[in-house]
Order: C-alpha cells, then structure tokens, then sequence
C-alpha cells in the first residue's frame, strides 16, 4: 500500500511528541530548479492529465524513478517507494494505480496539484456514472436473457405409437430415465397433419407425441423454436415399456443448454437414405402379397442391426467369367458410410475373357495390361479383409471367386492362402424382403441387384442402398392365429 502523509491528528500526535521534522514531499522552487526536478514536475503533469493511471504510465513512471535514482529529491524517493508497494505482487489493479495517482498529487506543487485532483475527481465522478449504466446493461441483458429462455410451451406425455415396427425393444435396448430425446415433425405423416416422432440420441424413433400435446406443439415447431426433451421415466407394467417424455418449447434465440431445433438436431433419422434411395421403394403389391411377413420382418431386423455396426464392409469383383478357372479382374470395398475402402484393376494370369461377362463390365483385357496381379494387392486385401464381417449381394459366389484366384497364384506366392471371412448375402436377404415365391426350388426367388452398373464401386454403393432400404422399412403386423384369436374371443366373453 502506497504510503501517504499523515493527517492533522498524526501531526499534531507527531508535534507533542516532539519528533524530528518530515520533509517536504511536494517539489520546491528550489528544486524545480534543477533538471531533475524539471523532469519529475513534466511527467507527473502528464501522468495526471486526464485524471486516470494507467499500466503503461505506471511502466514509464518506474523506469524513470530508476534512471534518476540519485537525484537528491525526497519526492523522488517517496515515488519509488509507492511503485516498488504496488508492482510487488506482479499485479497492479484499479485501487493500486489510484493510490498511485494520490501519491503524484502530493509531489505536484500546491499551485498545480489543485488542477490534478480537480480532474481525478471530474473521471471519478465519469466512471461512476458509467459503472452505473453497465450495471443497468447488465441488469437488463439478465432481464432479456431470463424472458427469452422462459418456455413458451411445455408438456408432459406417454409416448404414443410405441407397438409398431419394433419399437418395444428399441426401447428396452436403449430407452433411460433422464435421457435427452428429440422431437421432429413428421409433416408427410398420413394421420395427422401434426406428428411429431420422438427420437433417441441414436436417431432411432420410440414414437410420437400425443396427438392432444402435439396440436400444441406442432405450430411451435413449424415456427423454428427450439426444443428440449428428455425421458423422465419408462412404465413397465404393461406388455410393452411405455416412456414417458417433459418436453419444453423456447423461442428460435434462446440460449438454454441442450435445447435445438429441428434443424439442429443430430444425425439424421436412423436408415433416412435420401430421395435416390427412396426411388428404389418396392411396389405396394409386392409387400401386400408377402408369402411370409415374418420372414420380411428378420430381414428388416437383420438390415438394422447391420446398420447399426460400423465394424464390417460390402464387397464386389467383375470377373473374366463364371466358370470355375475364371478370375478377378476388378475388385472394390466400401465401408458403411459408403467410403471406398479399395478399388483395384487386375491383370489376370490367363489372358482370357468370356464375352458374356465383358457384355457385362465393358473391361478390355488391353486396359489391363499395367494393371497390378492378385498377387501384388493380396497383402493389403488380406489385411482389410481377413476375420473381418463381408456382406455382398451373393456373398456365395464373391467368396468363391476370391477363393479360386487365391488358389490360381498359389503358385505364384508360397505365401498366399485363403482369406478367412465372415459372410452375409444381401441377395438372399433382399430375395427374402421382396417375397416372391419360387415354387421349382421352394424358396424366394433371387432378385437382380436394383441400379446394378457392373462397376465393382458402384454395385457396392447399389447394395448398400438395398441394405438401407430394407432396414427403412416398415416392420408388418402379423395377426395371431386362428386358434388364439378364438381363445381372445372366449376370455372376452367370460
């Protein structure tokens, strides 16, 4: 703390006690007489010219006191030892450069000293009045703040719709207490015009809101304002668990933590594959007419289980033929988001090639002459490849056709074996989807494979979409049996 000279009653303590003299802190005539003096008078008149202290005049008072730290001048001494009080802790703050501004008044001489705490006074008096009006700016900001995050709307609700398409297990499987769920309106629904799903944090929808909270909400939704939702709790007691959602609506500014809009809400729909996917939509007679809906309804439970990895990849090959001597001539891999993983030409051993198959994929044996071998990508097909889950649309012949090229460079490389893998057939799945009956071998019938090009990337990209095709689907409503609707009827008569 900046020592300041004692006050009347310290004086007249001091003159009783009959101590010796202090002496005189403010600058003489005497001394300002000197060119030191000169100097310290200059600066302080310029550190004290619009009534504040600031860092870097502090900085230029220091190093001043230290350039001239011989001047035989008292005022000298009391300022350095101001500034060594308040720079000791590294810190100088507001209160510090005031109390430092004091002492600079007690240097001036008495004629000009007057003018420096006329001025301290005057932006005191300024920054009070400006502390005031931030503090109102502050207090209104809080009062705007408050009123803009207040909801506009709030309802508490079962999730209604719950016993379609899978929806128990989905919510037995991921649905908890105080977990945030999003609301996105579903404005092609056909049953009402103010839908609104109710979506986990993993895009996968449980349900809807009620119609009677939802005629409320919709408008609200429609007007971009955000939401914030979450479950509070999940009823147990009945044959399917039954979650129960608070959902608040806030203004489109609003600033509450967690709360979105629609546009804002992450992901997307779980197996929403856009309007390229959609045109691939199955005729409406085909499900109608399903030999077996529990068969469809494993197929779209396998697809969405498929979706939800991401551990596993889709493969296709253009070959030289069908035949059992043939080989790979192109071969591709893509990840689930549809990310090539690999796409290779091959030069093939024997330089031979079916005109069926190049009917096909339009690949001339010319194009391939600086092509890579089998061999050459075997290493990092192996790597990508080996134990890992491959799908493709009929997996039986990629894998064979993978394992006849192995055994065809065996030769060629000690070192080359078969690659183990882990296989699923989207063709027998999506044969399964589809439903039409073969009565010859009492099984579906295949299905081609729906915006097939014959380029290996893109029939991969073509089976992915199959694959999000079916696990978009709709889940169908098996009725019981015969017998157990007779037993329902007989409990409800009794």
């Amino acid at each position: 703390m900046v020592i300041l000279p004692m006050n009347k009653q310290e004086e007249s303590n001091m003159n009783t006690t009959k101590s010796p003299k202090q002496p005189r802190l403010s600058l003489t005539k005497s001394q300002l007489q000197t060119a030191a003096g000169a100097e310290l008078l200059n600066l302080c008149q310029s550190l004290t010219e619009d009534g504040h202290l600031m860092d870097e005049e502090v900085t230029a008072l220091k190093t001043w006191l230290e350039e001239n730290r011989n001047t035989d001048l008292p005022s000298s001494d009391f300022l350095t030892t101001a500034v060594k009080q308040i720079i000791a802790d590294g810190v100088v703050t507001k209160e510090e450069r005031l109390l430092l501004y004091k002492a600079i008044e007690i240097v001036l001489p008495p004629e000009v000293r007057k003018e420096a705490v006329d001025r301290r006074k005057e932006a005191e008096s300024k920054d009070k009045i400006l502390s005031g009006l931030e503090r109102e700016a502050q207090k209104q900001k809080e009062r705007e703040e408050s009123e803009r995050n207040h909801p506009l709307s709030s309802a508490n609700f079962m999730v209604a719709g719950i016993h379609y398409e899978g929806r128990p297990e989905t919510i037995r499987r991921y649905a908890r207490p105080e977990e945030q769920v999003y609301l996105a309106r579903d404005r092609n629904n056909k049953y009402s015009k103010n839908a609104i799903e109710v979506r986990l944090k993993n895009s996968r929808q449980i349900g809807f809101v009620p119609e009677d909270d939802a005629v409320d909400l919709a408008p609200c939704m429609d007007g971009e304002c955000k939401h914030y939702a979450y479950i509070t709790k999940i009823l147990t007691g009945g044959h399917s668990p039954i979650p129960v959602v608070q959902a608040y609506i806030y203004r489109p500014n609003a600033s509450v933590e967690g709360a979105v809009s629609e546009s804002e809400i992450p992901g997307e729909k779980l197996y929403s594959i856009g309007d390229e996917i959609r045109n691939l939509s199955l005729p409406p007679q085909k499900v109608a007419l399903h030999r077996n809906p529990k068969d469809r309804n494993e197929v779209i439970i396998w697809a969405r289980n498929l979706m939800e990895r991401k551990d596993w990849l889709i493969l296709d090959t253009e070959t030289t033929g069908l035949g059992p001597s043939d080989e790979i001539i192109q071969i591709g891999i893509i990840d689930p988001f549809g990310n090539v993983v690999f796409n290779s030409l091959l030069n093939p051993v024997k330089r031979r090639m079916s005109q069926e198959a190049k009917a096909k994929h339009g690949i001339e044996l010319s194009s391939l002459r600086n092509a890579p071998t089998f061999v050459d990508i075997y290493p990092k097909l192996r790597e990508l490849l080996h134990g890992k889950l491959v799908v493709a649309y009929n997996i039986q012949y990629e894998n064979r056709i993978l394992t006849q090229t192995c055994a065809k460079h065996a030769s060629d490389d000690s070192t080359l074996g078969r690659i183990r893998l882990t296989i699923q057939c989207a063709m027998t799945a999506y044969s399964a989807f589809i439903g039409e009956w073969n009565p010859k071998y009492q099984d579906y019938k295949w299905q081609k494979l729906p915006g097939t090009t014959h380029d290996a990337i893109e029939d991969c990209l073509a089976t992915l979409k199959v694959i999000k095709e079916m696990a978009n689907a709709e889940l169908s409503v098996i009725p019981d049996p015969w017998w157990r609707c007779l037993f329902k009827w007989f409990a409800r008569k009794k």
